[in-house]
């Protein structure tokens, strides 16, 4: 009798382990279940060919930026990180040297995002600031990080679309400009100052003008000749 006990002991010990591994094994084979289905949606939504180019915000980390970058599988993906001004400059560098001959509208459209993008290279604005198409020099001429370029403004300011059609420039003068200006300006002002200081006491005695009237049309006269000269004789 005992010993049919201890064997139905032993069973239902076995039954039980038995019964525990079953669950677990359950449990495992429903988080691989998931855990596959999870990372195959993540790299389905990254996939731009996949998505239209519709990327999520959990694809926009460095290495599937690149990839995107340099393997134009989708214009339509390059054309928004194009467009996103979270970008760092080295990868909106890398869009830009893509050339995409068989997508004309993709290529304008991926240009004119960059011409807008304050964070793309200098290399890509210079390159851009030679373009003959309106709209992309308008996006420069809006893009803070182009007028704030002196290299960028001065190749700008040549383009002879901007001159002829835009009629505007916001580059300012060169510091040297500036800086003669400010010193004719300067040399008029003293001049005028000693003349209208000096002409009163040279003034004759006999003169119907009074001296506070001839001091300063004297030295009205003297500021503005000098600098007249100075400007017309000055190269900025």
């Amino acid at each position: 009798m005992s010993s049919l006990e201890g064997v139905s002991g032993e069973t239902s010990r076995t039954s039980m382990w038995s019964g525990f591994f079953r669950s677990w094994i359950g449990l495992l084979l429903i988080a691989g279940i998931l855990l596959f289905g999870i990372t195959g949606r993540i790299q389905f939504s990254c996939n731009p060919m996949v998505t239209g180019g519709d990327l999520p915000g959990f694809c926009s980390s460095a290495e599937i930026v690149g990839n995107v970058s340099t393997r134009p599988t989708h214009g339509d993906s390059i054309n928004k990180i194009a467009a996103d001004p979270s970008q760092d400059s080295d990868t909106l560098g890398k869009i830009s040297d893509i050339q995409q001959p068989a997508v004309e509208d993709n290529l304008q459209v991926r240009t004119y995002a960059l011409a807008r993008n304050p964070n793309t290279p200098e290399n890509t604005l210079l390159k851009l600031s030679e373009s003959d198409d309106l709209e992309v020099l308008k996006g420069l001429l809006s893009n803070k990080s182009a007028t704030s370029n002196s290299r960028v403004m001065e190749r700008l300011c040549s383009n002879s679309i901007v001159k002829q059609k835009l009629n505007t420039c916001y580059s300012s003068p060169p510091p040297s400009c500036r800086k003669n200006h400010a010193r004719n300006i300067a040399v008029g002002l003293g001049l005028g100052l000693l003349t209208f200081i000096a002409a009163p006491v040279l003034l004759p005695a006999e003169a119907v003008v009074a001296p506070f009237a001839a001091g300063l049309l004297g030295g009205a006269s003297a500021f503005g000749t000098s600098v007249g000269l100075l400007e017309l004789f000055t190269k900025c």
